[in-house]
């Protein structure tokens, strides 16, 4: 009697789970919106960012001289916490930096576009994190602080013995530009590339006050009230605001980032622990060029 006053117990609850589920469901429907099946993030380990031995794809490590010690570890080839790059805005950075720093790029110009009228004054510093690996100029396994003790090189330094899947033997990223089957490897000249560096909105220093873009075919950006500045990843309306996306207000993963207070960098649209191919931060990445749109009123 008692073990089937459990089975009672329990059939209930899982009918009352269904029942909300489909009141959920009608809900949404009957407001328009549209509830797709949620799949499950893994993160940073199963993006293209884990170049430990536990890479899944393409490119990663799969031995050194130290002989597995730190090898699975996955964090450290961007991070350490202690001893970090203090020249790079990126949080405790573990690679050091290209030398002659900003320098070193040359940015897309004005004259590419008639209509471009922000200036770029080069990679900002949480661009040039992404370009200790994306420029060619120094090796993958480049840290500043390795695994374990006494591993410490300021100017940071190779892994003994690092060897890669799809990374040269000096541990650089193969040469070509936008290989998909390896690694995106930029190289220094960034004329070809989307421009970093560059003031959202044609250069506000406070890019979500309407009528105080210079170029007013962008939203407005959202705020905290703290000096940080996000576009909402929806589309496009020139001069106000996207409405606050589905996953709450406030800023999001999915939300586009300036940094400096108002620029565009690599990070505005790449989230480099995502598991999307590309690791664009938009929800359904750049599908119907939703990723464009949502910066470029057109």
């Amino acid at each position: 009697m008692r073990l089937f006053h459990k089975h009672i117990v329990w059939a209930f609850f899982f009918a009352s789970l269904s029942m909300v589920a489909t009141q959920i469901q009608a809900q949404a429907q009957a407001q328009g919106q549209v509830l797709a099946p949620q799949t499950p993030q893994r993160g940073i380990a199963a993006s293209k960012h884990n170049l430990s031995t536990t890479g899944l794809h393409t490119n990663h490590l799969i031995g050194e001289a130290s002989s597995g010690f730190g090898q699975g570890e996955i964090c450290i080839f961007c991070h350490t916490p202690h001893g970090a790059n203090t020249s790079i805005a990126a949080p405790i950075w573990n690679k050091g930096s290209p030398t002659p720093g900003v320098a070193l790029y040359q940015s897309y110009a004005v004259t590419n576009s008639a209509t471009m009228d922000s200036t770029t004054v080069g990679p900002g510093s949480i661009s040039r994190a992404c370009l200790t690996c994306h420029d060619g100029t120094q090796a993958m396994d480049n840290m500043i602080n390795a695994p374990g003790s006494g591993g410490f090189a300021p100017g940071g330094a190779r892994l003994a013995g690092a060897v890669w899947t799809g990374a040269l033997a000096d541990g650089l990223m193969p040469g070509g530009n936008l290989n998909p089957t390896i690694v995106t490897m930029l190289g220094t000249d960034l004329r070809n590339d989307h421009p970093v560096g560059m003031n959202f909105c044609g250069g506000s220093l406070t890019p979500n006050v309407p009528g105080n873009c210079a170029d007013n075919d962008f939203p407005l950006a959202h705020t905290n009230g703290a000096g940080r500045f996000w576009i909402e990843g929806g589309a496009a309306v020139a001069g106000v605001q996207t409405p606050s996306s589905l996953s709450g207000p406030g800023f999001q993963k999915t939300d586009l980032p300036l940094y400096a207070t108002n620029q565009v960098e690599c990070a505005t649209c790449h989230d480099p622990h995502s598991t999307e191919r590309t690791f664009l931060r938009r929800v359904g990445a750049n599908n119907n060029s939703g990723m464009c749109l949502t910066c470029h009123a057109k």
